[in-house]
């Protein structure tokens, strides 16, 4: 709890996910994770490499916006461990659904601020942290972010989903808004989709 603004980063995000969040990689190969082989490699040091011209110094936050769960989480990993290896420390969050503009803003403020506590509070000034959730290109949120990535996939969903998601991409249109996005129908293959076309 951050007691200043009385915002609980945990019920915004769930746990941390990965095991020495802040360490800076000894430019690990990316081969032996969940990557597809040689060619997803590649993709994935393109897009860490795309990161880091982006900003090469201070906090960089990043969106990770799609509507299926498991590939949503398996890409920011995936993103966090690419960063790694290329010498930027990263950690990711899982934002709750629905989770409101305000809480939003407030959790990339204390980021930027230093003021976080808990978890982040040895975050050092070149950090990234990788926020993954639905709907985080909305246009109330959608300038809170340096960089963005927009998740699309042919996966079945459940009725519900798929309108409140359909609803979401007629409104707002993540994909055309994100500086990059993804069809991740095989989550281990993602696939590059050219934004202009979306």
């Amino acid at each position: 709890m951050n007691h200043e603004t009385g915002t609980d980063v945990r019920e915004f995000a769930g746990p941390l996910t990965d095991e020495d969040p802040w360490a800076r990689a000894a430019r690990p190969p990316l081969r032996g994770e969940p990557l597809g082989g040689v060619a997803s490699e590649a993709a994935w040091e393109a897009l860490a490499a795309q990161l880091m011209a982006r900003s090469p110094g201070g906090r960089l936050l990043i969106a990770v916006d799609g509507v299926d769960a498991a590939a949503r989480v398996h890409f920011a990993t995936v993103l966090a461990r690419a960063l790694r290896a290329v010498g930027r420390p990263a950690v990711r969050l899982t934002a709750a659904p629905f989770t409101d503009d305000e809480t939003v803003r407030t959790v990339v403020r204390l980021f930027r601020s230093d003021a976080f506590g808990g978890e982040f509070e040895d975050a050092p000034d070149d950090a990234a942290l990788i926020v993954d959730g639905w709907s985080l290109l909305r246009g109330g949120i959608r300038d809170a972010w340096d960089f963005t990535v927009f998740l699309e996939t042919r996966r079945l969903l459940d009725d519900d989903i798929r309108h409140l998601h359909r609803r979401y991409v007629s409104r707002d249109a993540p994909c055309a808004a994100a500086d990059v996005a993804y069809d991740v129908t095989d989550i281990d293959r993602p696939q590059r989709i050219d934004v202009t076309a979306c």
